[in-house]
Protein backbone atom coordinates (compact mmCIF):
# COMPACT_ATOMS: atom_id res chain seq x y z
CA UNK A 1 0.00 0.00 0.00
CA UNK A 2 1.25 3.48 -0.91
CA UNK A 3 0.17 6.17 1.56
CA UNK A 4 -0.11 9.62 -0.01
CA UNK A 5 -1.08 12.97 1.50
CA UNK A 6 -3.13 14.90 -1.08
CA UNK A 7 -3.02 18.68 -0.57
CA UNK A 8 -5.77 20.18 -2.71
CA UNK A 9 -7.93 23.22 -1.96
CA UNK A 10 -10.70 22.07 -4.33
CA UNK A 11 -13.07 19.54 -2.75
CA UNK A 12 -14.25 18.27 -6.14
CA UNK A 13 -10.80 17.28 -7.37
CA UNK A 14 -10.05 15.76 -3.96
CA UNK A 15 -13.10 13.53 -4.35
CA UNK A 16 -12.20 12.66 -7.94
CA UNK A 17 -8.70 11.58 -6.92
CA UNK A 18 -9.98 9.50 -4.01
CA UNK A 19 -12.71 7.83 -6.08
CA UNK A 20 -10.30 7.15 -8.94
CA UNK A 21 -7.72 5.62 -6.61
CA UNK A 22 -10.38 3.42 -5.03
CA UNK A 23 -11.69 2.13 -8.36
CA UNK A 24 -8.51 2.08 -10.49
CA UNK A 25 -5.56 1.71 -8.14
CA UNK A 26 -6.70 0.23 -4.79
CA UNK A 27 -3.08 -0.01 -3.60
CA UNK A 28 -3.03 3.79 -3.27
CA UNK A 29 -4.39 5.28 -0.04
CA UNK A 30 -5.02 9.02 -0.28
CA UNK A 31 -5.52 11.26 2.75
CA UNK A 32 -6.87 14.70 1.71
CA UNK A 33 -5.84 18.06 3.15
CA UNK A 34 -7.33 21.38 2.11
CA UNK A 35 -4.14 23.39 2.65
CA UNK A 36 -0.44 23.15 3.45
CA UNK A 37 -1.26 24.41 6.95
CA UNK A 38 -3.67 21.51 7.54
CA UNK A 39 -0.99 19.05 6.44
CA UNK A 40 1.66 20.72 8.59
CA UNK A 41 -0.57 20.46 11.66
CA UNK A 42 -1.27 16.76 11.12
CA UNK A 43 0.66 13.62 12.00
CA UNK A 44 0.88 12.57 8.34
CA UNK A 45 4.38 13.83 7.56
CA UNK A 46 5.76 10.28 7.45
CA UNK A 47 3.65 9.31 4.43
CA UNK A 48 5.29 7.74 1.37
CA UNK A 49 4.53 10.73 -0.87
CA UNK A 50 2.89 14.13 -0.80
CA UNK A 51 0.86 15.26 -3.83
CA UNK A 52 0.29 19.03 -3.99
CA UNK A 53 -2.35 20.25 -6.46
CA UNK A 54 -1.88 23.87 -7.56
CA UNK A 55 -4.88 25.27 -9.45
CA UNK A 56 -3.88 28.90 -10.00
CA UNK A 57 -2.70 29.28 -13.64
CA UNK A 58 -1.11 32.66 -12.88
CA UNK A 59 1.47 31.43 -10.34
CA UNK A 60 3.61 28.40 -9.55
CA UNK A 61 2.75 28.09 -5.85
CA UNK A 62 6.31 28.82 -4.78
CA UNK A 63 5.48 29.58 -1.13
CA UNK A 64 3.40 26.43 -0.64
CA UNK A 65 5.95 24.21 -2.36
CA UNK A 66 8.79 25.66 -0.28
CA UNK A 67 6.78 25.14 2.91
CA UNK A 68 6.02 21.51 2.07
CA UNK A 69 9.68 20.79 1.28
CA UNK A 70 10.60 21.96 4.77
CA UNK A 71 8.34 19.27 6.22
CA UNK A 72 9.29 16.17 4.23
CA UNK A 73 12.46 14.48 2.90
CA UNK A 74 13.67 15.26 -0.66
CA UNK A 75 12.11 13.40 -3.59
CA UNK A 76 8.82 12.87 -1.74
CA UNK A 77 6.81 15.76 -3.23
CA UNK A 78 4.82 15.51 -6.47
CA UNK A 79 3.49 18.82 -7.78
CA UNK A 80 0.33 18.71 -9.93
CA UNK A 81 0.15 22.10 -11.57
CA UNK A 82 -2.01 24.01 -14.04
CA UNK A 83 0.76 26.55 -14.65
CA UNK A 84 4.11 24.72 -14.81
CA UNK A 85 5.26 23.88 -18.31
CA UNK A 86 8.54 23.15 -20.03
CA UNK A 87 9.29 26.85 -20.46
CA UNK A 88 9.38 27.22 -16.67
CA UNK A 89 12.87 25.70 -16.64
CA UNK A 90 14.32 28.11 -14.03
CA UNK A 91 11.68 27.06 -11.52
CA UNK A 92 11.99 23.36 -12.31
CA UNK A 93 15.78 23.44 -12.15
CA UNK A 94 15.63 25.24 -8.82
CA UNK A 95 13.79 22.30 -7.27
CA UNK A 96 14.81 19.38 -9.47
CA UNK A 97 16.89 17.67 -6.76
CA UNK A 98 14.08 18.02 -4.21
CA UNK A 99 10.89 17.29 -6.17
CA UNK A 100 9.93 13.75 -7.15
CA UNK A 101 7.93 14.85 -10.22
CA UNK A 102 5.92 17.69 -11.73
CA UNK A 103 2.67 16.75 -13.47
CA UNK A 104 1.07 19.09 -15.99
CA UNK A 105 -2.58 18.98 -14.95
CA UNK A 106 -4.00 20.17 -18.26
CA UNK A 107 -2.38 17.35 -20.24
CA UNK A 108 -2.51 14.49 -17.71
CA UNK A 109 -5.45 12.27 -16.87
CA UNK A 110 -6.29 10.83 -13.47
CA UNK A 111 -4.96 7.46 -14.62
CA UNK A 112 -1.62 8.94 -15.68
CA UNK A 113 -1.37 10.82 -12.43
CA UNK A 114 -2.03 7.70 -10.35
CA UNK A 115 0.50 5.84 -12.48
CA UNK A 116 3.08 8.50 -11.70
CA UNK A 117 2.47 7.99 -7.99
CA UNK A 118 3.37 4.32 -8.50
CA UNK A 119 6.43 5.11 -10.59
CA UNK A 120 7.79 7.67 -8.13
CA UNK A 121 7.26 5.42 -5.13
CA UNK A 122 8.88 2.31 -6.60
CA UNK A 123 11.59 4.29 -8.36
CA UNK A 124 12.81 5.44 -4.94
CA UNK A 125 13.34 1.79 -4.02
CA UNK A 126 15.17 0.79 -7.19
CA UNK A 127 18.19 2.35 -8.88
CA UNK A 128 16.94 1.03 -12.22
CA UNK A 129 14.30 3.75 -12.51
CA UNK A 130 15.28 7.09 -14.06
CA UNK A 131 15.93 10.10 -11.86
CA UNK A 132 13.79 13.23 -11.68
CA UNK A 133 11.85 14.00 -14.83
CA UNK A 134 9.40 16.93 -14.64
CA UNK A 135 7.38 15.53 -17.52
CA UNK A 136 7.45 11.88 -16.49
CA UNK A 137 3.68 11.38 -16.81
CA UNK A 138 4.05 11.75 -20.57
CA UNK A 139 6.49 8.82 -20.65
CA UNK A 140 5.21 6.26 -18.13
CA UNK A 141 1.80 4.78 -17.44
CA UNK A 142 0.38 1.59 -16.01
CA UNK A 143 -1.87 -0.64 -18.11
CA UNK A 144 -5.20 1.06 -18.67
CA UNK A 145 -8.60 -0.56 -18.73
CA UNK A 146 -9.38 -1.47 -22.31
CA UNK A 147 -12.54 -0.46 -24.08
CA UNK A 148 -13.76 -1.10 -27.60
CA UNK A 149 -15.11 2.41 -27.95
CA UNK A 150 -14.67 5.81 -26.38
CA UNK A 151 -17.16 7.31 -23.98
CA UNK A 152 -18.19 9.85 -26.59
CA UNK A 153 -19.03 7.14 -29.12
CA UNK A 154 -21.00 5.10 -26.61
CA UNK A 155 -23.40 7.80 -25.52
CA UNK A 156 -24.01 9.92 -28.63
CA UNK A 157 -22.79 13.16 -27.09
CA UNK A 158 -22.76 16.36 -29.11
CA UNK A 159 -19.48 18.12 -29.88
CA UNK A 160 -20.07 20.68 -27.13
CA UNK A 161 -21.01 17.97 -24.64
CA UNK A 162 -17.79 16.13 -25.45
CA UNK A 163 -15.82 19.29 -24.80
CA UNK A 164 -17.58 19.84 -21.48
CA UNK A 165 -17.05 16.18 -20.58
CA UNK A 166 -13.32 16.46 -21.16
CA UNK A 167 -13.08 19.45 -18.83
CA UNK A 168 -15.16 17.66 -16.18
CA UNK A 169 -12.68 14.79 -16.45
CA UNK A 170 -9.90 17.27 -15.67
CA UNK A 171 -11.70 18.34 -12.49
CA UNK A 172 -12.75 21.81 -13.61
CA UNK A 173 -15.81 23.58 -12.21
CA UNK A 174 -18.77 24.87 -14.24
CA UNK A 175 -17.44 28.42 -13.91
CA UNK A 176 -13.97 27.39 -15.17
CA UNK A 177 -15.48 25.44 -18.07
CA UNK A 178 -17.69 28.40 -18.99
CA UNK A 179 -14.65 30.71 -19.13
CA UNK A 180 -12.54 28.27 -21.15
CA UNK A 181 -15.27 27.43 -23.68
CA UNK A 182 -16.75 30.94 -23.76
CA UNK A 183 -20.17 29.76 -22.59
CA UNK A 184 -22.58 30.98 -19.95
CA UNK A 185 -22.66 29.00 -16.72
CA UNK A 186 -26.30 28.07 -17.39
CA UNK A 187 -25.29 26.59 -20.77
CA UNK A 188 -22.56 24.53 -19.12
CA UNK A 189 -25.06 23.31 -16.52
CA UNK A 190 -27.41 22.30 -19.32
CA UNK A 191 -24.63 20.32 -21.03
CA UNK A 192 -23.73 18.65 -17.74
CA UNK A 193 -27.38 17.66 -17.24
CA UNK A 194 -27.52 16.20 -20.75
CA UNK A 195 -24.31 14.25 -20.16
CA UNK A 196 -25.71 12.81 -16.92
CA UNK A 197 -28.93 11.74 -18.67
CA UNK A 198 -27.13 10.18 -21.66
CA UNK A 199 -24.52 8.34 -19.61
CA UNK A 200 -26.85 7.19 -16.85
CA UNK A 201 -24.65 8.69 -14.16
CA UNK A 202 -25.82 10.61 -11.10
CA UNK A 203 -22.97 13.03 -10.27
CA UNK A 204 -20.00 14.92 -11.69
CA UNK A 205 -17.61 12.50 -9.99
CA UNK A 206 -19.27 9.55 -11.71
CA UNK A 207 -19.03 11.44 -15.02
CA UNK A 208 -15.32 12.11 -14.47
CA UNK A 209 -14.58 8.48 -13.58
CA UNK A 210 -16.62 7.14 -16.50
CA UNK A 211 -14.80 9.42 -18.93
CA UNK A 212 -11.46 8.43 -17.40
CA UNK A 213 -12.13 4.74 -17.93
CA UNK A 214 -13.11 5.16 -21.57
CA UNK A 215 -10.88 7.99 -22.75
CA UNK A 216 -8.86 6.99 -25.83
Amino acid sequence: MIHIALIDGHKFTQECFISAAFSMQPLIALTPFSSVGDFAGSSMQSVDLVAYVHHDPTSVGLEDITAILRLIPPQRLIVISHSLFAENDPFLHQFETRLAAVIQARSSSLQKTLSTFFMVHYRSQSASYPKYDPLMTQKYSLPKQKSNSSVTGMFDLTTRERMVLDHIRQGQSNREIAEILNMSISTVKSHVHNIIVKTGTTSRIQIALLAERHVT
